[in-house]
């Protein structure tokens, strides 16, 4: 499942920005969503769980890990999306871009670029907050990567690398 792949990978993420000495507070920790009863409305009041937590923290970013998935099968790679309204969350999603792109031509994948989204969990906070879609699930290739631990665990690194220029780029 989509939700597996993103919560293992926002915990290899979540241990190598720790062991760079970063602060980080999940959202979720468990297969368990933050809406209550499935029932009608539950991704609403799940995303807005999400915004108190957020509110809650003052985080100086947000990164919200997720899957692509596209009719077209032959669609590659990861790409960023960002709030077009935040210059910080615009350059966060660039730097991490580039290294999303850079891990993925490894594997002969062409870049991509990141693009502005119109998401509520990119407009919900005044914090610099990015959408991380990893890869395709609808591309097999894409799929294989995203179930191997040692992709999973590469992946994480190149967004902590994002996340350590994201910061060193603030403080020029």
């Amino acid at each position: 499942k989509e939700s597996d792949i993103n919560l293992s990978i926002t915990l290899y993420l979540k241990e190598v920005l720790e062991d760079m000495g970063f602060e980080i507070t999940l959202t979720r920790k468990t297969e368990a969503g933050l809406y209550g009863a499935p029932t009608k409305g539950f991704k609403r009041r799940d995303m807005e769980s999400r915004k108190e937590i957020i509110e809650k923290v003052q985080p100086a970013l947000v990164l919200s890990i997720h899957q692509n998935y596209y009719p077209s099968k032959t669609l590659r790679g990861g790409q960023i999306f960002y709030n077009k309204a935040n210059e910080n969350s615009q350059k966060l999603a660039e730097i991490l871009q580039t290294q999303v792109n850079n891990l993925y031509a490894k594997e002969g994948v062409k870049s991509r670029k990141e693009q502005a989204g119109q998401y509520y969990m990119l407009e919900c906070t005044p914090y610099p907050a990015v959408i991380i879609e990893c890869g395709f699930l609808s591309n097999a290739q894409d799929e294989k990567l995203l179930l191997s631990p040692a992709w999973e665990k590469e992946f994480s690194h190149a967004i902590a690398a994002g996340v350590t220029e994201y910061f060193s780029h603030l403080l020029g």
